[in-house]
């Protein structure tokens, strides 16, 4: 008299093989995630903060080029003549001007913000001179959040076990 124990790991043999290839492969996924990794992006830029913390304040000459104040005997926002003022676009650019891109490895925002003075995001991003001589602090705007971290892992981890 014998025990027999058989076991067929065919079944687990394939669902490797399924993991394997979705991992590959991630786009669907990816795709699900843009649009929630645009809301993320447009919320870290509206509360001023990067995964540092909060971003350093305007300058005072740059907070006096918005525009924003009433100078004595005008109406806020225009001229002596009453001509609307050129405001400055501090950051209003970098708010807008990036997009979601992915792919079958990647997931990416990308600033496509192209400044006048031949500027791009990328010293707001991280700091440094500006073409003009300003000294430009990091104000890090793109950056993912640890709930959108959490939130993708689990789309990846779902969509890749889905039909293992």
């Amino acid at each position: 008299m014998d025990a027999q124990l058989n076991i067929d790991l065919d079944d687990l043999v394939k669902a490797e093989g399924v993991i394997k290839r979705r991992a590959r492969n991630l786009k669907k996924p990816f795709s699900r995630l843009s649009l929630p990794m645009k809301s993320d992006q447009k919320a870290n830029f509206a509360r001023r903060e990067g995964p540092e913390g909060k971003w350093p304040p305007l300058a005072a000459e740059t907070r006096g080029r918005k525009g924003h104040k009433k100078r004595r005997g005008q109406t806020a926002g225009r001229t002596k003549t009453g001509r609307r003022r050129k405001r400055a676009a501090t950051l209003g650019l970098l708010k807008q001007a990036f997009v979601i891109q992915f792919g079958k490895q990647h997931l990416i925002a990308r600033s496509t913000a192209r400044f006048a003075n031949g500027t791009t995001a990328e010293i707001h991003q991280d700091g440094g001179v500006a073409g003009h001589g300003a000294q430009i602090p990091a104000r890090t705007h793109l950056w993912m959040s640890a709930q959108f971290i959490e939130r993708a892992l689990k789309e990846i981890r779902n969509y890749i076990v889905e039909k293992a």
